[in-house]
């Protein structure tokens, strides 16, 4: 958590639930955990996805919180504070397993990497395809999180994308090297993607740059990356 977001949540924890901590919480409200919460602060507010929360007979539950800062015209001092919270999706869009992946399409290159690395608060996903002359001929590139502060933001806003129902449960990202025309008959340099795992089975889908689908490639990840 950047330094400017601790404090304005430190702010914003009087009004909250004191400092949001177990020891902290007042009588008669619930335990809240913001260390646990992946955070992303963008203008003037901070949403808290995965924020747990103790209720007073022990259930653990997990909400997505949006936190909105007033400041007052003439100092600029912090002074309004406004939250909303819901629950958080069952399946998580962050769940991405590393490793050795065979696309599903008969014709695509066959020998595929998923690397990881943390990226300002989020988790930057790197898939790799290498052709069988020992070339890179394809990297797609995604980040956890949300549409709002995503490195792409403006693209993805741009084709309308966050807008399509069900925007928040992908990850999304572009099409970052192509040494080929076209990887799989579609997905070209630049091209706006959205990627979603389930199990052993990732989705990468092409949305170029607009809010249609263009097509989709499916990796299996493969027991040797155990």
């Amino acid at each position: 958590m950047k330094p400017v977001e601790f404090a304005l949540l430190h702010a914003v924890s009087i009004a909250f639930c004191s400092y949001c901590t177990p020891a902290a919480a007042q009588s008669g409200e619930a335990d809240l955990f913001v260390h646990d919460a992946q955070d992303v602060g963008t203008a003037d507010t901070i949403i808290l996805y995965d924020l747990p929360t103790r209720t007073s007979d022990g259930k653990v539950r997990y909400w997505d919180t949006t936190i909105v800062i007033g400041a007052d015209a003439a100092t600029g001092k912090p002074n309004t504070v406004s939250v909303s919270a819901v629950k958080a999706p069952a399946v998580k869009r962050s769940e991405f397993q590393t490793g050795t992946y065979t696309p599903s399409s008969a014709g695509a290159s066959p020998n595929c990497t998923v690397t990881a690395s943390p990226f300002a608060g989020r988790t930057q996903f790197d898939l790799r395809c290498i052709s069988s002359v020992g070339n890179p001929d394809y990297v797609a590139t995604w980040y956890t999180g949300p549409i709002a502060g995503h490195p792409f933001e403006a693209a993805l806003r741009a084709a309308e994308l966050d807008l399509i129902p069900g925007s928040s449960e992908y990850s999304w990202g572009k099409v970052l090297t192509n040494s080929t025309s076209t990887y799989y008959g579609c997905f070209n340099f630049g091209e706006l993607i959205s990627a979603r795992q389930i199990g052993d089975q990732l989705t990468l889908i092409n949305w170029d740059d607009d809010d249609q689908i263009n097509c989709q490639q499916a990796y299996n990840r493969t027991p040797a990356a155990d």
